[in-house]
């Protein structure tokens, strides 16, 4: 996996794209094939594209950037990925320009190519970007002065990462992150091949508190916590120990660091991000006063390499969480708002994460506010407003500080009358506390049935 970085599509009018490895999931497909002896005839029909890269190649169209096709393929490869009814939109309409191997004298790395798409493109190389997944590909992009090169993970590819890592700063690791990064995972609704089923009824909740009392109210909205909520909100912890011990913190040193954060963050009000505070933490409490010497951006670019992968690869929604928040958007067709001080940068790992996406793949939620400047209190302002004023809205946190700041947010938008406070997955010493300030108290997702 890479540390994403993606350049600013906005300054760029013209987009090179590599195909097999790049745009389709060619490399498991030509293995799989090849074992079963049938690679041409199968193949024909059954090349992916890989997740979200036609909806990213769409969405930069729609924003005005020409495409091109930048391939080494012969001329019957050619037809069979061009007359292929799996490809939906076909090669021929998503792309303005192909280049194909027939087309020039010198194949890649040369970059005869890339020269010839940009000609066909009218474009200069400093207005372009060229994404590929290899060293074959990346090559010839960076022999191009002022061409913008970038690099999508590939399975296929990892034994050369090392290199392609010297050769850019540019790497992502599935067309998904280009949507995050132009804005228009907020516009999806849905996530890849879902279908289009519809619903539009309104969603009818059974809530079953801890005393057994059934509380049945119409709800059409859903805004909803993240850590804690959605997922364990102890790992950001987990993987602090970890940074520290890459910087020579011994073991018992890190346990008696893990013990006095968790003391430290409770007493705090309204603390933002907790990634931001224990970073800054740590560095100033520990690592600086015995000596070491660690920034902070030392110390969060460490923590974000363990943070990326675990959130990417490890993490689960809470039981029964995927779920819910499946049956509530897909079933019913009704929209949800994510309301998080986590920072965008470690989110977007979770839109990586195959447990995540095999329940729901966070695009599910039409708003995703994640902002680790704010009180939280203002985000569910800024959530409530976006749904209609009438719209009857179940809110969900799971601690006091979540629980505060949505009830501060209710009372400004003056939505007592439609907001319902449901205090979830809270822990047993915060739920005396908590029960006089919330509508609803239960013990987890499966207690909200959607009937």
């Amino acid at each position: 996996m890479f540390i994403t970085n993606l350049p600013n599509f906005d300054e760029k009018k013209g987009f090179l794209c590599d195909l097999d490895g790049t745009l389709l999931d060619s490399v498991n497909v030509k293995k799989s094939l090849f074992l079963a002896g049938n690679l041409w005839r199968a193949w024909q029909g059954s090349l992916p594209y890989k997740p979200d890269a036609a909806k990213a190649l769409l969405a930069l169209k729609q924003r005005g950037m020409q495409l091109s096709l930048v391939s080494d393929i012969g001329d019957s490869m050619w037809q069979w990925y061009r007359d292929s009814d799996i490809l939906n939109p076909p090669l021929e309409e998503l792309f303005e320009a192909i280049v194909t191997g027939s087309m020039v004298k010198y194949k890649k790395p040369d970059p005869e190519a890339h020269y010839l798409a940009m000609e066909k493109m009218k474009l200069h190389p400093h207005e372009c970007v060229a994404v590929g997944e290899s060293l074959k590909d990346t090559i010839p992009a960076t022999k191009i002065k002022g061409l913008t090169t970038c690099v999508i993970y590939d399975p296929g590819s990892e034994k050369d990462h090392a290199e392609l890592k010297k050769l850019t700063p540019y790497l992502f690791n599935n067309w998904g992150e280009i949507l995050w990064k132009i804005g228009h995972i907020d516009k999806a609704h849905g996530g890849p091949n879902w279908g289009n089923k519809t619903g539009g009824k309104m969603t009818e909740l059974h809530i079953t508190d801890e005393s057994k009392k059934l509380t049945k109210t119409n709800v059409n909205g859903l805004i909803t916590d993240l850590s804690g909520t959605l997922i364990p909100d102890d790992i950001w912890l987990i993987a602090a120990l970890k940074t520290l011990g890459s910087f020579g913190v011994k073991v018992d040193d890190r346990k008696k660091m893990y013990h006095e954060f968790s003391k430290y963050i409770k007493g705090q009000k309204f603390p933002g991000d907790p990634l931001v505070l224990l970073g800054k933490w740590l560095v100033e409490n520990y690592l600086q006063s015995n000596g070491k010497n660690v920034t902070e951006d030392q110390f969060d670019q460490v923590y974000e390499s363990i943070v990326g992968p675990f959130m990417a690869n490890d993490i689960e929604y809470q039981p029964n969480a995927g779920e819910f928040l499946w049956d509530f958007f897909y079933e019913t067709n009704n929209d949800m708002a994510l309301v998080t001080t986590m920072q965008e940068k470690y989110i977007k790992y979770l839109f990586l994460n195959k447990k995540v996406r095999e329940k729901c793949p966070l695009e599910s939620f039409k708003w995703i506010f994640a902002d680790s400047n704010m009180a939280k209190s203002a985000s569910h302002v800024r959530a409530i407003r976006e749904f209609s004023p009438t719209a009857r809205l179940l809110l969900c946190e799971d601690d006091t500080k979540g629980v505060t700041a949505a009830n501060k947010a209710i009372e400004e938008t003056a939505s007592q009358d439609r907001v319902l406070l449901c205090g979830l997955n809270v822990k047993d010493h915060e739920k005396d506390g908590l029960r006089p300030q919330v509508d609803l108290m239960v013990n987890n997702h499966n207690d909200i049935k959607i009937m």
